[in-house]
């Protein structure tokens, strides 16, 4: 697990280029706190930033070339069938001198090229460089689980696994104006898309192979996609279980202690359970978030540690460490990203890197098996066409009742707005509006809207919504990619901590991608086919166990504790320096978020600070007067 850069130009770099790459690979030592190394030939430089997993030695130094001193290799990730690669490498003749896994990928793209990474069983971003046709390899794993960034200029390429150094190596950036609309909706950016129009993240599962003077274009290496034909022989829950306990099995794979986040929920205590069959001793890790009985899952997840008996470590976060950890995680913060449960993933990882230098996490099961709120009523509205109308006739009615997250009562007329304002819009529309944090106030934001949501979603997963299984297929391309993963990367790799997702091994995403909607979500529950299954492994109280995300109290700090901070990022003066913003609407959202019923004000607030903060610590980098449409 690392970090690189690099630069890619049909002319020799200069001085000027190499101090910008060591300027880069700074800029990523959080990344990789345990060995750096630059390689500069010609048109092509490489940094990388290593954090030891496996083979701690310096045979896995990076940058990495063969023998011959012909291929060179960065490599972000992990190759979790490496040693029977390996094996099969080793029978053509190829010998090694480390015992990792970075050279036996370095090894695969040399004997086999692009194809090789259809091999790769795990997650990865990676540059491999070809001395004798100079021709460049970028790649990123199926899922995006490992990110890659990507700027073209003429004819030099760069690249890097975070944003911030492609911000020093390229050209001064203009911000994108589809992009910021969308940040402003769903708290992130997604893939293929940046905040910038000329920064470009590898879309998941893709390649590219270019010279110098070629322009970018990719090509996706893996046949898992949605347009497979169902089969559902083998779609029992046991064969579930046998995956996720082969994916747990293969991801246990550590030269340093290794443990699970366990939050208490299904997928996070299947996934400890599973480890705990194959590690003795296996330690387990949760947040226990005092003063606050509405979001501490602390008490569920020791019943189940219990249960299973894991070696528990309980991490204590209280409201003031939240806070007091707000002002450096937005001053270090790579590209807007306004989840605020990002939060919390930050201290935890913190703490757990204290102990282990690996967690196994449960991301991504609600994204294949459908356990979001929002996917049963999506569901419901492609079921109840006629339904959704007639909510639709009412809701003129419920716009105008006051609504909240901060009451019961609040919340459940914002819960009916939400479907009652979206129900019986087009597929596209309603589950473009169900993704994110809708406040009217928003659509006056921005100068000119002319955002459209359906071109955007058709480019990122490159079809139209038109049923349900079109909607969970959204979720992998765009809230798992832009949102959850990116939540568990930077936060943990901003403390030095690798955290692995065995839910996202390819052999259960083609499983979970074979199944009928019916094994998957009923109007009343979600995940039906893991809980069905768990039941052999987990309390019932687990099994369940309603679906409960982290929020901060976001409404509650912006009228206290951040209120200060608040009014700093959202000065006028720099409003107006910006020249990106209605500055009323600015207003109406400070005057609304005061308000008992605050139509979530708080978090068109909340994107606003973290934009702000990132634009104010990234603007010698940005030709912000002019914004691409």
């Amino acid at each position: 697990m690392c970090g690189f850069s690099g630069i890619f130009s049909s002319n020799k770099l200069e001085e000027n280029d190499v101090r910008k790459l060591k300027q880069s690979l700074t800029l990523l030592e959080h990344r990789g706190p345990d060995d750096r190394g630059l390689y500069v030939n010609e048109g092509i430089g490489l940094a990388h930033a290593r954090l030891s997993i496996l083979d701690l030695s310096q045979s896995a130094h990076q940058p990495m070339t063969d023998a011959e001193d012909r291929y060179v290799l960065v490599y972000n990730g992990e190759c979790y069938n490496y040693k029977s690669i390996r094996k099969d490498l080793e029978q053509h003749g190829e010998f090694f001198l480390s015992t990792g896994d970075t050279e036996v990928v370095l090894k695969l793209l040399k004997r086999k090229g692009f194809k090789g990474l259809a091999e790769i069983n795990g997650f990865f971003a990676l540059a491999f460089y070809d001395r004798l046709t100079q021709e460049l390899l970028l790649a990123r794993d199926a899922m995006g689980i490992k990110p890659l960034y990507y700027s073209q200029n003429g004819n030099t390429l760069c690249f890097s696994s975070e944003m911030k150094p492609l911000l020093v190596l390229s050209e001064k950036q203009r911000l994108d104006k589809n992009s910021l609309e969308a940040y402003f909706h769903l708290n992130y950016v997604p893939a293929p898309f940046s905040i910038t129009s000329g920064i470009k993240k590898v879309p998941p599962g893709s390649y590219t192979i270019l010279k110098s003077d070629q322009s970018v274009k990719f090509s996706n290496y893996t046949s898992m996609d949605s347009t497979e034909i169902k089969d559902v022989k083998d779609a029992s829950g046991d064969n579930l279980m046998n995956l996720i306990e082969t994916s747990v099995r293969d991801r246990l794979i550590s030269d340093v202690p290794l443990g699970t986040f366990l939050s208490g929920g299904l997928d996070s205590s299947i996934i400890t359970a599973m480890a705990a069959r194959h590690q003795q001793g296996t330690q387990s890790f949760t947040m226990v978030f005092k003063g606050s009985g509405q979001y501490d899952e602390s008490a569920d997840a020791a019943q189940v540690a219990k249960a299973l008996g894991t070696h528990h470590n309980e991490v204590e976060i209280s409201e003031n460490d939240l806070l007091m950890a707000i002002p450096e995680m937005l001053n270090k913060m790579d590209e807007p990203f306004a989840d605020s449960s990002a939060i919390a993933t930050n201290l935890l990882s913190k703490e757990v890197k204290k102990s282990v230098g690996v967690a196994l996490s449960g991301d991504g099961a609600d994204e294949l098996f459908g356990g979001y709120h929002k996917h049963r009523a999506l569901l419901w509205s492609f079921q109840h066409p006629i339904y959704s109308k007639l909510l639709a006739v009412i809701h003129p009615i419920i716009n105008q009742l006051p609504s909240s997250r901060e009451s019961g009562l609040y919340n459940a007329v914002r819960s009916m707005e939400r479907l009652s304002r979206s129900a019986s819009k087009r597929p596209d529309v309603r589950y473009w509006d169900w993704a994110g944090y809708g406040n009217p106030v928003l659509k006056k934001l921005l100068h000119e809207s002319r955002f459209g949501p359906a071109q955007f979603l058709n480019s990122i997963t490159g079809k139209d919504i038109k049923n349900f299984d079109d909607c969970l297929e959204t979720d992998l391309k765009m809230v798992l990619e832009g949102d959850m993963l990116v939540k568990t990367d930077r936060y943990s790799m901003r403390n030095g901590l690798e955290v692995r997702v065995p839910m996202l091994d390819r052999r259960i995403v083609r499983f979970a991608r074979r199944l009928a909607v019916d094994q998957k979500v009923s109007l009343g529950q979600g995940k039906l086919i893991m809980r069905e299954a768990a039941k052999k492994i987990l309390p019932l109280s687990v099994i369940n166990k309603k679906k409960h995300g982290f929020e901060v109290p976001l409404k509650q700090w912006l009228n206290r504790e951040l209120e200060t901070l608040s009014i700093e990022l959202l000065n006028p003066q720099v409003l107006i320096e910006q020249g990106l913003f209605n500055i009323n609407a600015v207003s109406e959202l400070q005057h609304m978020v005061k308000k008992p019923a605050s139509n979530n004000a708080e978090y068109a607030i909340w994107n606003l600070m973290v934009f702000n903060q990132w634009w104010l610590n990234n603007r010698e980098y940005l030709d912000y007067k002019k914004i691409d449409a």
